[in-house]
């Protein structure tokens, strides 16, 4: 486009003096100096403009190389085990599935950060839908030292393959830690959920909802499996777990 233009400024600044040189003169001067001004203020105008509109053309290139904005913040929740305990579930005494009860409800919770700024959890709160009545859940904090988790783990040797029993300590979620990019953290929760049936407890639907310190809430749907401990019931495949207070261990564990 640039070359057309000054094509055609030159044609008329080489017919301007050509003009002159024939008209000769006084008038003849003028007419060529007019002309000559007029073509170099043409040339001038033109690329001026061809080249503010070849940088407003080039503008989106330049900002696609820009870091993207922001985006809300993003917390993967991910529950992997759920517990629940209750002193009316000890031993033969096996709750009726529809009897009210209270439970202490162990969450196994795992979390990670999928933006490049670090996330600071607030807080956690457990709700439970689905039910005709409403079922509060309480956090219960620091107090996950005086519970453990009693499971068996499938080990073999030569000659066979067999359980053992195995006693491991809950960790609480540590809310104080940052979470980084792609960094998994993961630690227990402890909710006490009063007024509930074992039936509700198992097909209630129950969301898990972390609160990071930018006032964001972000929710894993609990859909593993739900233990009921206290029942020490085992089996050839080995007894499923079981959450046991520390005052009063598993019977058999």
């Amino acid at each position: 486009m640039l070359s057309r233009v000054k094509w055609l400024a030159s044609t008329i600044i080489t017919l301007a003096v050509i003009a002159g040189f024939f008209i000769g003169g006084l008038f003849g001067v003028i007419g060529a100096i007019t002309c000559f001004g007029l073509g170099s203020w043409y040339i001038a105008s033109r690329a001026k403009f061809t080249i503010r509109r070849d940088q407003t053309e080039r503008q989106p290139l330049l900002d696609q190389s820009q870091p993207a904005p922001e985006r809300s913040s993003e917390l993967l929740v991910m529950v992997k085990e759920v517990h629940a305990y209750s002193p009316s579930a000890i031993g033969s005494a096996v709750p009726s599935n529809n009897s009210k009860t209270d439970f202490e409800l162990f969450i196994h919770v795992w979390l990670v950060s999928q933006t490049e700024m670090a996330k600071q959890i607030k807080d956690a709160q457990l709700r439970i839908r689905d039910s005709p009545a409403p079922i509060s859940a309480e956090r219960i904090v620091g107090d996950l030292d005086k519970w453990y988790l009693d499971s068996d783990k499938e080990k073999s040797d030569m000659w066979d393959t067999y359980f053992e029993r195995v006693r491991e300590r809950l960790v609480e979620l540590n809310m104080a830690k940052l979470i980084e990019c792609g960094v998994p953290v993961e630690g227990w929760l402890h909710f006490r959920v009063r007024n509930i049936s074992p039936s509700e407890y198992t097909a209630a639907r129950m969301e898990l909802c972390i609160d990071e310190s930018s006032s964001v809430t972000h929710v894993g749907i609990v859909n593993s499996t739900r233990y009921l401990s206290g029942q020490a019931r085992v089996c050839a495949l080995g007894d499923p777990p079981h959450i046991s207070p520390l005052e009063n261990p598993m019977v058999g564990a």
